[in-house]
């Protein structure tokens, strides 16, 4: 089931710089242009805006921190600047690792 998934996934369409190819041809792209493959640990509910902190109460602000806490962290993947999904993330790594033993 997940091998039909990520077939699925791969072969949806997306644009770059005007060019409609699909999700493994995209990911192949970026990496022919020497592009690092990396994840960062991101807040799942992300912080109040400068304006929405300054009029929040003190227990508002309070509450938000709390609740950044308990819902904590998501791994979020990139591809040079370009975010993406988690079998996009998985083919790069698989294309890159052939690479290296080829």
């Amino acid at each position: 089931m997940k091998l039909g998934q990520s077939q699925k996934t791969l072969l949806t369409e997306i644009r770059l710089n005007g060019v409609v190819m699909p999700k493994h041809q995209f990911v192949e792209v970026l990496l022919s242009d020497g592009l690092a493959i990396h994840t960062e640990e991101e807040d799942k509910i992300q912080p109040m805006s400068r304006m929405a902190y300054f009029r929040a109460t003190n227990e508002e602000q309070r509450a938000h921190e709390t609740r950044i806490k308990v819902a904590g962290k998501k791994t979020v993947r990139y591809i040079g600047g370009y975010e993406v999904g988690a079998f996009e993330h998985a083919y790069a790594l698989f294309l890159s690792a052939h690479q290296v033993q080829a």
